[in-house]
């Protein structure tokens, strides 16, 4: 999974070569290629499913007690972060790209902070874990929001916090084994993160059109 991330990056970056590098703001412009912003679109889907298959295989692991599977999945969950960092960073520069990467990370860290709490039992500690991880979201529209004039903050705000609430659930089906009710969160999980997915594109389809003739 780590090879698809970086390729899928590495493909970003060699189409974005190709376009022009002008961004254009207010004046009118055909449609964006439909087709073109289904890459992007498919390209960002696949970093999510990345994304939450290696938390999911973190909570699962971390529950049966098996360290190494868990640690290989946190550390892989962790390079999907970077690999996001990488997809921002082709059209907000470095230290977007940067910032956007450690705060995916600080969110995948709240995850597995939530995930030992609940196993343990620890309210306090889930709180403290659940309320970080909504800092977070917050951190992550505030910087999205600021970078492109077509992704509302709110509107961002609520993709990522039925996200957060999709990853609270499923650690909490995991830590009382009931895995029926995992198995439905995770299909709702998807459908939210394809949403974010679209909503991403067409918000950078939109601020970037060139770049998608």
């Amino acid at each position: 999974m780590r090879r698809i991330a970086v390729t899928l990056v590495a493909l970003l970056a060699t189409v974005l070569l190709a376009w022009p590098s002008a961004q254009t703001y207010g004046a009118a412009q055909a449609a964006p290629n439909p087709a073109k912003v289904g890459g992007l679109d498919m390209t960002l889907r696949h970093l999510f499913v990345d994304h939450v298959f290696w938390v999911r295989a973190m909570v699962i692991s971390t529950k049966s007690g098996n360290s190494e599977e868990a640690q290989v999945a946190y550390r892989m969950a962790l390079d999907n972060a970077q690999a996001f960092g990488g997809a921002v960073a082709s059209f907000y520069g470095q230290k977007a790209g940067d910032e956007f990467a450690r705060l995916f990370a600080d969110h995948v860290n709240a995850v597995k902070d939530y995930c030992l709490a609940d196993l343990k039992g620890d309210e306090a500690a889930k709180n403290a874990a659940a309320a970080k991880m909504t800092k977070n979201g917050d951190q992550l529209a505030t910087l999205l929001s600021s970078a492109n004039p077509n992704l509302p903050k709110n509107a961002v705000l609520s993709l990522l916090g039925a996200h957060v609430a999709q990853h609270i659930a499923e650690c909490n089906a995991v830590a009382a084994g009931n895995y029926g009710q995992e198995a439905k969160t995770w299909d709702t999980m998807l459908s939210n993160i394809y949403a974010i997915s679209d909503a991403l594109a067409g918000g950078i389809a939109k601020q970037f059109p060139n770049k998608f003739m």
